[in-house]
């Protein structure tokens, strides 16, 4: 059925584009859950007053968080441009938001789930990208990334807002620049400092 409809499709950008959206929609189905009950200990507060921290302190190191700080950074500008929103909206001023990050941390937690909803695109398409370089073969490479999207664990970890997505795409950027630099004939100084 899906050799079928492949070879049908004479566009696999369509059924990229479609895997996407696909994982777009089963990410973004669990931003909401649990919502009206989250305001004790989640795991989602790590990350969160972790990240908030950083907007006070501009220092990434506390010793309550087990999330790296390379995780925390990557999270900071989707961040700020909510904070920013906040402000523009009219929500209060900065001490108002500094209450709301302290007491009511809870509130920011569909932003940080859509954030890993976001990385989790991004670990799709480069996976997609990672078996298509490999194997040069689209048909192979939509398969594999097809069952990624659908893979349970995969889904579960796209809409709760902790480090596995965040580092899952991460991992796959460095092994889809690695595979890449394998390709040159030729390093420049650039390749490796980077």
């Amino acid at each position: 059925m899906i050799k079928n409809f492949l070879n049908r499709t004479k566009k696999p950008e369509i059924i990229l584009i479609c895997l996407i959206l696909l994982v777009l929609l089963t990410g973004s189905i669990g931003v909401f859950y649990n919502y009206g009950m989250l305001t004790g200990g989640i795991d989602e507060t790590l990350k969160i007053n972790s990240t908030l921290k950083f907007f006070k302190d501009f220092n990434l190191f506390d010793k309550y968080s087990t999330f790296l700080p390379v995780t925390i950074i990557l999270v900071i500008p989707f961040i700020a441009i909510i904070l920013l929103g906040y402000l523009a909206l009219g929500v209060g001023g900065a001490v108002d938001l500094e209450r709301l990050a302290i007491a009511e941390a809870y509130k920011f937690t569909p932003y940080f789930r859509f954030i890993n909803v976001i990385f989790g695109l991004v670990a799709i398409y480069v996976f997609y990208k990672i078996w298509f370089l490999i194997f040069k073969k689209e048909r192979l490479a939509l398969i594999a990334s097809y069952f990624f999207a659908t893979s349970l664990l995969f889904a579960e970890q796209i809409h709760i807002a902790g480090a596995w997505v965040t580092q899952t795409a991460m991992l796959l950027i460095a092994f889809y620049y690695f595979l890449t630099l394998l390709k040159k004939q030729e390093w420049k100084i650039k390749e490796y400092v980077i």
